[in-house]
């Protein structure tokens, strides 16, 4: 689990473009998320910013946003899952990117 400013977090998210009725479970969502990820996090919260050195099996955050046209909490929450299963995310890099 990550740790951040819960109220950072849910102001992002109304920048970002999501109805206030989405953002609680979605704010939950992003704290139930691996603490590889804290880094990602904290420099948004910081300043929306969104590095390129945090990689699963070669896919980026980034990476994730441009193929699937998601805004950076979804990117977010694939990342998580291949942190999980780190073969999806090479079978994704392999034949999709």
């Amino acid at each position: 689990m990550v740790s951040f400013d819960r109220e950072a977090v849910r102001r992002l998210m109304l920048e970002d473009g999501y109805q206030e009725t989405q953002i609680d479970d979605s704010v939950t969502s992003v704290s139930h998320l691996d603490q590889k990820l804290q880094p990602l996090i904290d420099a948004y919260v910081k300043n929306k910013s969104i590095t390129k050195k945090f990689a699963i099996e070669g896919l980026t955050v980034m990476m994730i946003m441009e193929k699937f046209d998601c805004d950076f909490w979804v990117g977010l929450e694939f990342l998580d899952d291949f942190i999980d299963d780190p073969e999806q995310a090479e079978m994704l890099k392999e034949f999709s990117l």
